[in-house]
């Protein structure tokens, strides 16, 4: 037996629960982090994956159009898309935040299924929320690039990190300023990188990229920006989502 089908059968026996309510979007905010927004069940499947794609583009997050307990349709901000027996399951649920491309008409069977996902959410019992990588993504440098990322620049800054000609900040991958991480490269991003857009506004979900790690010049720095950060956006103007 492979590690693939041993994990999945693992997983199985978890018993982990699924929402039924279908059809319905999940975007992934982070690893084991997930929204969920009920879609209209009268609409062509054509149109409902094209709610879906429009998600994952416009969030820049990967977003899963769920049809069935085992039909699904995946959809990555860069393009990629799959269809597959599997749907999301597990992990933290928050649901009516991020919003949809457009304001669906509220039908007394989209509202039925808004209330079955209010209850499962409720049913999950969930205490805290997710966090973000402790590692930063970080990874284990090889030997040559512990010695050329080793040390800093004349200014001060980690070797192998260039300054935005747009925005001043610092970008590229180095060797993690915190002694906690054991010399891990991270990699970090300056705002000009960040794409995460509401789908019915388009505007910023947050002042950074999610899941990403940015360089703070004035502290010395890198710290990471959680995928949870995304949910502090209202484009219409109703109370931020607490953490």
């Amino acid at each position: 037996m492979d590690v693939g089908d041993l994990s999945r059968r693992t997983v199985a026996t978890l018993n982990l629960p699924v929402f039924d309510g279908y059809p319905y979007i999940v975007v992934r905010l982070q690893p084991a982090f997930f929204h969920l927004t009920v879609v209209p069940s009268n609409r062509t499947l054509s149109e409902l994956t094209e709610l879906a794609r429009y998600q994952a583009q416009m969030n820049d997050l990967p977003a899963c159009l769920v049809l069935a307990r085992d039909s699904a349709f995946y959809c990555e901000p860069g393009g990629i898309e799959t269809r597959s027996g599997r749907v999301p399951f597990g992990g933290t649920v928050v649901h009516g935040i991020l919003e949809p491309r457009e304001d669906f008409p509220q039908t007394p069977e989209l509202i039925e299924r808004r209330h079955q996902l209010d209850a499962f959410v409720e049913g999950l019992k969930q205490k805290g929320y997710a966090l973000g990588d402790l590692t930063k993504g970080g990874r284990k440098p090889n030997e040559s690039e512990a010695r050329r990322l080793a040390g800093r620049q004349p200014n001060g800054i980690p070797l192998g990190l260039s300054q935005c000609v747009r925005c001043g900040e610092w970008r590229g991958e180095c060797v993690d300023p915190n002694p906690l991480l054991s010399g891990l490269i991270v990699r970090t991003h300056c705002v000009c990188e960040n794409r995460n857009c509401c789908a019915r506004c388009g505007q910023l979900l947050c002042d950074r990229k999610v899941n990403t790690n940015y360089y703070c010049e004035q502290d010395g720095k890198v710290w990471h920006v959680p995928g949870f950060c995304a949910l502090r956006h209202r484009c219409k103007g109703g109370p931020k989502w607490q953490a």
